[in-house]
Formats: structure tokens, sequence, C-alpha cells
């Protein structure tokens, strides 16, 4: 489903706004990652995803950003 929803916006050129829980799914996706904090919610940091297509998630780089998320997450 990730990779057609990608192909599809590759072709039309689309912006789309992603809300996920799951880091991973938005390195994966996102070409900028928004941390949000608690209520009320305000953007707490912000992470540009320069990463080749396809993303490979067991990159050194992938790895790094997931736990540059994960720590601005307090996890």
């Amino acid at each position: 489903m990730r990779n057609e929803l990608l192909r599809i916006l590759d072709e039309e050129r689309h912006t789309v706004l992603l809300i996920t829980h799951d880091v991973e799914e938005a390195i994966y996706m996102a070409d900028r990652i928004v941390v949000l904090s608690p209520r009320p919610a305000t953007t707490q940091a912000s992470f540009e995803v320069d990463l080749a297509r396809p993303r490979k998630l067991t990159s050194p780089e992938a790895q790094a950003l997931r736990e540059a998320v994960l720590k601005e997450l307090g996890l």
C-alpha cells in the first residue's frame, strides 16, 4: 500500500499530509517529519528527510534519523 501511494504521488505530484505514530512509516514516506508537542499541540521539531527513494530503513542515514526523531519524542 505504501509503495502504491508513493507511486501515485510521484506521478501526480500532489501534496499530502500524512499523520502517523509510526516513525519508520514517516521516514519511509515523508519528505519532512514534524513532531508535535503534547496539548496544546505546537511544532516541537521538524526533520527534513533527504533520502533517495526507494528508501531502506536499515541504512545508516535512516537509522540516524530514526534515533533523532525518537529522542525528540523522549523515547
